[in-house]
């Protein structure tokens, strides 16, 4: 596939919310190469996560920026298929997320959460010029809607589709092979709201080969809002499926 980045934005769950420790355990134990990349006895030489400074190699518990050392999101398993499922090319992440933030603090132009992204991506992308790597395809996934749970499809769309054509028009996802993955929270969730599920599967049919809406998988902590790390990777599973055009891979 080249070199690819994927740009990971939204609330807690973007962040990565799901326990580290959990990688070891049923139902994932199975696998052990997850507990293993979950470790650092398995190295992610072929994937880097964003510092704010340079991409450097993932280690996860040190920089894959999750809410802190304990827990992972997305970039888990996207790190370990493309590890396991590529022969060459680097993985370059990158995570601009805030946890329990509505989708206004990423308006743009003057949202805080958006003027952060914009320039966390203008710096990396300085970076990777700088280095001479170029990019097959720079992909975007979106994991918020929780704080905005009792709004309207009719509130949640246009802001929605205000950030995905600011990021058009800002240079971001442009590229033919480039995709966009709209996160559904599941809707025994107790954090789901029917109008931002219904404004993302909207979107996302409108533009079916470029933006895809899969659900998380409905495994939690206990709690009804945090998803388990057999949720978590699942759901990461499923974005590479699409973002790569891959086989399905259930855990």
């Amino acid at each position: 596939p080249g070199n690819v980045e994927v740009d990971i934005g939204g609330q807690g769950h973007a962040l990565g919310l799901s326990l580290r420790g959990d990688a070891g355990t049923a139902p994932l134990s199975p696998d052990p190469d997850l507990a293993a990349y979950n470790a650092n006895t398995l190295t992610f030489d072929r994937v880097f996560m964003w510092n704010g400074a340079e991409f450097a190699q993932l280690v996860m518990g040190t920089n894959n920026a999750a809410r802190n050392s304990n827990e992972f999101g997305v970039e888990f398993g996207l790190a370990v298929r493309w590890m396991r499922e590529t022969a060459s090319g680097n993985l370059y992440i990158l995570k601009q997320a805030s946890g329990g933030v509505s989708i206004t603090s990423f308006d743009p132009p003057g949202g805080l959460n958006w003027a952060n992204g914009e320039n966390e991506l203008s710096q990396a992308a300085t970076w990777l010029s700088g280095e001479g790597i170029t990019l097959a395809a720079s992909h975007w996934i979106w994991i918020q809607g929780e704080s905005d749970e009792a709004q309207t499809q009719e509130w949640h769309q246009p802001r929605l589709q205000e950030i995905i054509d600011a990021l058009h028009s800002e240079g971001h996802l442009t590229a033919p092979a480039s995709r966009l993955i709209l996160s559904q929270m599941h809707p025994s969730t107790a954090t789901y709201g029917a109008g931002v599920a219904a404004a993302k599967d909207a979107i996302a049919a409108a533009t079916p080969a470029r933006i895809a809406a899969p659900t998380f998988p409905y495994y939690h902590t206990g709690d009804n809002i945090h998803y388990s790390a057999r949720s978590m990777v699942q759901h990461a599973y499923d974005c590479f499926e699409f973002l790569l055009d891959t086989a399905p891979l259930e855990i």
